[in-house]
């Protein structure tokens, strides 16, 4: 980067480059992170580890935003990019794809700023593809959908790496049996965490407004 004129507008350039070499150029290596990330909930073998994989990209992103002007928001980003680079490494269709992230990393920019969203025809397109191909969601009773629904929401603002029976029950109001009872096995707990996130993101679900302390971030691809 010496040389390079670093400024807020640079931001979403490098933003996308860094989600999209990390999930194609590292795969291996952001399918460790993933794993540490997940194991470190069930055993305290991993969760040094996984405390040395935040510090890494707590650092990282400290510098970058600094560099690019944004030295408050690195939180934000670091977020944005726990949940970004955890479905990009979902492959769908490389032309869109690609695009597509690089009109997610122009709107974390303008959320970042405060400015206006910028157009995305990529992501709409996608959203559209998307829906027509969506499968029905299954019916729930009042509990299940609480626990879908809390479900959707850890892995909204917390990460995939935060799901647990326990937490879920915490976010649902509701006992540990009763999820455990509910949704018996992680797997099944998983299924219905993205089956609330698909059902959110077909709502039409966007960036919340720049005065909100923390970013809800559902991405349709």
């Amino acid at each position: 980067m010496a040389g390079l004129q670093a400024s807020p507008a640079a931001f979403a350039g490098f933003f996308a480059q860094v989600v999209d070499s990390w999930c194609e150029e590292a795969r291996e290596l952001a399918f460790a992170w993933r794993e540490c990330q997940l194991v470190a909930n069930q055993s305290a073998l991993f969760r040094q580890t996984a405390q040395k994989w935040e510090q890494l990209w707590e650092g990282f992103w400290t510098d970058a935003t600094e560099r690019f002007g944004l030295p408050a928001k690195s939180m934000v980003v670091q977020r944005v990019f726990d949940n970004e680079s955890f479905l990009h490494m979902i492959r769908w269709r490389r032309l869109i794809d690609r695009p597509a992230l690089e009109e997610t990393a122009r709107a974390l920019t303008a959320w970042l700023t405060g400015t206006a969203m910028p157009p995305a025809p990529w992501r709409e397109f996608a959203r559209e593809e998307a829906l027509a191909s969506m499968p029905v969601l299954p019916e729930r009773d009042e509990t299940a959908a609480r626990i879908v629904g809390a479900a959707a929401d850890i892995i909204d603002k917390q990460g995939l790496a935060r799901l647990t029976h326990r937490a879920v029950a915490e976010r649902a109001g509701l006992t540990l049996g009763t999820v455990s009872h509910k949704f018996r096995t992680k797997l099944a707990l998983y299924e219905g965490a993205f089956e609330g996130s698909t059902a959110s993101t077909s709502s039409g679900c966007r960036l919340e407004p720049p005065d909100m302390a923390v970013p809800r971030t559902t991405w349709s691809t």
